[in-house]
């Protein structure tokens, strides 16, 4: 037998032996699915079943309580959801979960619904502001329904599987950066010192159990017997370290999970078996991650690395930002599509959580499909004899003073020296970068078309370095390096892949 299909064996008798619960974590859509059935299940069950109608008006006959609170409206913003809700969302993380029901007077409890354009709502917008809210994980899911022309939103938040969860933003003197939220039944407050106990003792337990549970069925099934597998990339892991198997992208999706209670009883517990048949393939796969939401950190370091699983989706996903100025023909070429084809697909997104802005000036970018010029102007004439760059802060007066340059010319001096030294293949220290931050971006605007193909993996280092000194999130803090680097990138994008 080949080591593969040893391999195989060694798992096919584990995976009889071994009940293995699949949850594919990485997988946006389908945490989604789970969500918004449970929710539908509280919108069908519970609320539909608690309506009254008096006085030619709907009401609710439903109390808040520890799992559902009662808001009049639902105020947005240009990227999310208002933050003033993070403090409730936090507190049933925080518990056991719950449902936050909009367009319902909290006092009265009467139908008032919620603007008519928020209907359709994208739970990008839930995602955004979750996600930048909160030091831990919260997974929560939107929804609308219409009652009479009197639209109803339901925002189900489930419990967090990692607790506490905490705030990282300030709201209206009710809670500060750093406060752990609770939800007690009716309000929503910092949490007690009983009960943040109880939390961690609860988790210490969990992770405890978790991991004791894992080593015991290894026991059982003998270390010889067993594979790990990471549902996040299909790598299976086993005892052979010269063989690696991976589940393919396809298997993983197509893997049935049918509930062993159909099978087996085991004590109650919901529990799995896998259904699918495993082919061994002299292939070699390449482990990619698609990130649940897209950044645009993400979108950067993805041009970089020159690694992308998804670039339809990175590409539509620009649309969502504050900029057009992303490298967009890397996504292009590794879609595989043409240009033309590409700003069909763009016109076609009309979702109402789109910048139509962004959008407009992608489209335009695109259609004149020209490169975008050099940053600044050049100081060619300057002549120095060579040193070492780490040294330019005491070399660049030297060298105006030996070139006879008058006026503030320091930064362009800088600039010419900075271009000459990427150019000479010599790397820039981040501790130089760092201090002339926008003029290393400059230079890099100046190199020929030619040297960039030629030397890409050293200019795309440089470029990476600068990323992770200035970040791209949207902040006062380097705005107009922030600004410059990404014309650059987006030039040096246009060299690389406009093919």
């Amino acid at each position: 037998m080949t080591q593969s299909q040893l391999l195989l064996d060694g798992l096919v008798k584990g995976l009889k032996k071994l009940v293995v619960s699949i949850k594919v974590g990485s997988k946006l859509k389908i945490q989604n699915m789970d969500l918004q059935k449970r929710l539908d299940a509280f919108i069908a069950d519970t609320f539909d079943k608690q309506i009254e109608f008096r006085e030619e008006q709907l009401f609710t006959l439903l109390r808040e309580s520890d799992t559902i609170e009662f808001k009049k409206s639902l105020l947005k913003t240009q990227d999310g959801i208002s933050k003033d809700y993070l403090k409730t969302i936090c507190g049933f993380a925080n518990n056991n979960g719950g449902v936050i029901v909009f367009g319902i007077e909290p006092n009265t409890h009467q139908f008032v619904g919620i603007k008519p354009e928020n209907k359709d709502l994208d739970n990008r917008f839930i995602t955004t502001t979750v996600n930048n809210g909160f030091d831990g994980n919260v997974k929560a899911f939107l929804k609308t329904k219409n009652y009479s022309n009197i639209i109803i939103g339901f925002l189900l938040i489930e419990r967090a599987k990692e607790r506490p969860v905490i705030l990282k933003h300030y709201i209206d003197n009710e809670a500060i950066e750093g406060d752990i939220i609770y939800r007690y039944p009716g309000q929503t407050k910092r949490i007690h010192s009983s009960d943040l106990r109880k939390i961690i003792n609860e988790e210490i337990k969990a992770h405890s159990d978790r991991f004791f549970e894992r080593i015991n069925q290894i026991a059982t099934i003998g270390v010889e017997n067993t594979a790990i597998l990471n549902t996040l990339n299909g790598v299976l892991s086993t005892e052979q370290s010269n063989v690696k198997l991976i589940l393919s992208p396809e298997l993983l999706n197509d893997l049935n999970l049918i509930p062993e209670a159909n099978i087996v009883e085991r004590d109650g517990a919901p529990a799995y078996v896998i259904r699918g048949t495993i082919h061994p393939e002299n292939t070699t796969f390449i482990e990619k991650q698609i990130p649940t939401t897209i950044t645009p950190q993400d979108l950067y370091k993805s041009f970089i690395q020159e690694d992308c699983i998804a670039p339809s989706e990175y590409l539509k996903n620009i649309l969502y930002q504050q900029t057009h100025y992303y490298p967009v023909y890397f996504f292009i070429q590794g879609s595989g599509k043409s240009i033309s084809d590409t700003i069909l697909e763009l016109e076609s997104v009309t979702n109402q959580d789109i910048k139509k802005q962004t959008k407009k000036l992608l489209i335009e970018r695109l259609t004149k499909n020209k490169i975008e010029p050099p940053i600044a102007t050049r100081l060619k004439e300057i002549d120095y004899e060579e040193f070492d760059i780490k040294s330019i802060k005491i070399e660049i007066p030297k060298i105006k003073l030996s070139n006879h340059i008058k006026g503030k010319r320091e930064k362009s001096i800088a600039r010419e020296v900075i271009f000459r030294f990427i150019s000479n293949l010599s790397q820039i220290p981040k501790s130089t970068i760092k201090q002339y931050v926008t003029e290393t971006i400059e230079a890099l605007s100046h190199l020929e078309e030619q040297f960039i193909k030629d030397n890409k993996t050293h200019v795309l280092k440089i470029v990476n370095n600068i990323l992770q000194i200035i970040g791209v999130q949207e902040s006062t803090t380097n705005g107009n390096a922030k600004t410059e680097f990404k014309k650059m990138i987006c030039r040096i994008d246009f060299i690389l892949h406009n093919t």
